[in-house]
């Protein structure tokens, strides 16, 4: 899971968007309620994160839903290589 991580955090600093910001962007525009203290433990731990709230960063930062699956599917030892 450490892969979607770096892919989120990277997809939210390309897009130039401040923790706060991404924060008022889920709860307007998607209505999900994600705190910057969530985000920040999406991004930094081990934190499981809610199929609602991947599909809505995948929507935001137009990320293939199928790509993200993969690596999410993937076994610790195959990220590795």
């Amino acid at each position: 899971m450490e892969n979607i991580r770096i892919i989120l955090k990277d997809q939210r600093l390309q897009n130039h968007y401040s923790i706060r910001q991404l924060s008022f962007i889920l709860n307007n525009r998607y209505h999900i309620k994600a705190s910057k203290s969530t985000i920040q433990r999406l991004e930094n731990s081990n934190t499981a994160i809610s199929a609602q709230l991947l599909c809505a960063l995948a929507d935001l930062y137009e990320l293939d839903l199928e790509e993200l699956k993969g690596i999410i599917l993937k076994s610790p030892n195959e990220q590795k290589s």
